[in-house]
């Protein structure tokens, strides 16, 4: 049967080889259950050498050939948008470098989400937080006379800074929106959404919860963002703060882990309130 379904895992090199060991780990415990494509996308790759050994261990321990390509360099967008542009499929799926799969079926579960009228894009995390409420949550606004005068300096402009222009750039809380990995959408839908070169984390931010970022050109072309959790459960980005999946109690409706995931996993009590306030408020 023909795969309708590209699964593409961005593999950055620098970070060494235990991510991708993790992933396949994952990938062969949990199975998709619904046939698809494997494609790994090498980035931050110089030469040949860099990549083989990861290359090598992915074809052993999956016993066959791997669909694979190569990158100098990039954000996880641009590697998913290069590697849309080299499959046929009708669907894409993308994980990141840190990616871990936590349930049985799970691509089958997202490909059953698609059927719903109106889907455009499925992901396993989601949040509301705003980077303009995060400068101010961050930053106390009277005068901090135990520190420098150019700490204070510093931090008013950069209020005036989000205020007169990256109110522009970002809606304050609750800014909803999914995050850009462990999504699936359709190829032809990914291909036409609009995304300047990404030459900075800001950028990438910009793109994943901007006015104009990911989830939000999925709603100006009338389509339906949905956040899905590990028994394939979905819901809109007005009820995803009742998923317990992104830093919400014990995250224990993810579907798929990643590196921040795994952070606030790992964080003591009182970090995980001030984490989950970040991403809820007061769904916290």
């Amino acid at each position: 049967m023909h795969s309708k379904i590209s699964v593409i895992y961005l593999s950055w090199v620098p970070y060494g080889i235990d991510l991708l060991k993790q992933f396949i780990q994952s990938y062969q415990t949990f199975t998709a259950n619904t046939p698809h494509q494997l494609v790994i996308v090498f980035n931050g790759v110089k030469s040949e050498t860099d990549y083989t050994p990861f290359l090598n261990f992915a074809t052993a321990t999956l016993q066959k050939d791997v669909k694979y390509l190569v990158m100098e360099s990039g954000q996880d967008i641009a590697a998913y948008q290069y590697a849309a542009s080299k499959v046929d499929t009708e669907y894409i799926f993308c994980f990141n470098s840190f990616s871990k799969i936590l349930a049985p079926s799970w691509l089958y579960k997202y490909q059953q989400a698609f059927l719903q009228s109106n889907v455009g894009l499925v992901s396993a995390t989601a949040s509301c937080q705003s980077h303009i409420n995060n400068v101010f949550e961050t930053h106390a606004i009277a005068w901090e006379f135990t520190k420098s005068f150019l700490y204070n300096y510093n931090k008013y402009k950069l209020f005036i800074k989000t205020i007169g222009y990256w109110y522009f750039l970002f809606k304050p809380f609750p800014n909803a929106h999914l995050r850009t990995t462990a999504f699936m959408i359709k190829r032809a839908v990914f291909l036409s959404i609009k995304c300047k070169p990404l030459t900075s984390k800001f950028k990438a931010y910009l793109f994943e919860s901007g006015r104009n970022g990911f989830t939000n050109q999925i709603i100006k072309k009338g389509l339906i963002p949905l956040l899905i959790d590990k028994d394939g459960n979905t819901c809109t980005i007005d009820k995803m703060h009742t998923s317990k999946t992104f830093w919400l109690q014990q995250q224990q409706n993810l579907m798929v882990a990643d590196n921040q995931t795994e952070i606030y996993a790992n964080a003591l009590p009182q970090q995980k309130m001030i984490m989950s306030k970040k991403a809820w408020g007061k769904y916290a």
